[in-house]
């Protein structure tokens, strides 16, 4: 089938990459959190596309690799960038696993702590305990 009508496609930081519109189910990719279609008059088809937004990371002790989790949960990449909040847990991850939501709390307040610290925010979860040490800096 040939698409006559031109495609634009959005995210809310911008235009989507080009690898978007080569891909026929865009809410399979793991960082996409939603997708909607519009139709703007007279021939336009819009695509607009939700990213799920990084919260933080989780991984266990001896992982180089850790995960990224958004503020639902959900695990969509995994990278070796130490700027985000770490969550040391002692299972394994994989792709679009979901956190449990005392685990989505601890990486909530991770995040909303790390501003504090001058070096990335580690934290641990031991049952319902959350503990981090605060690396500040003097202002």
């Amino acid at each position: 089938m040939i698409n006559f009508f031109p495609v634009v496609c959005i995210t809310q930081f911008g235009i989507c990459p080009p690898k978007y519109l080569s891909v026929r189910n865009l809410a399979s990719l793991p960082e996409i959190k939603s997708v909607r279609v519009a139709y703007r008059f007279p021939f336009t088809r819009q695509i607009n596309v939700q990213l799920r937004t990084p919260l933080g990371t989780v991984g266990t002790p001896d992982q180089n690799l850790v995960w990224v989790a958004d503020d639902d949960g959900v695990i969509f990449n995994q990278t070796n960038n130490f700027s985000l909040p770490l969550l040391v847990l002692t299972r394994e991850f994989k792709l679009l696993d979901q956190l449990s939501q005392p685990e989505i709390q601890a990486l909530k307040i991770l995040s909303s702590a790390s501003h504090l610290s001058s070096t990335r925010l580690v934290g641990q979860l031991n049952g319902s305990d959350l503990t981090f040490n605060l690396n500040a800096t003097q202002i």
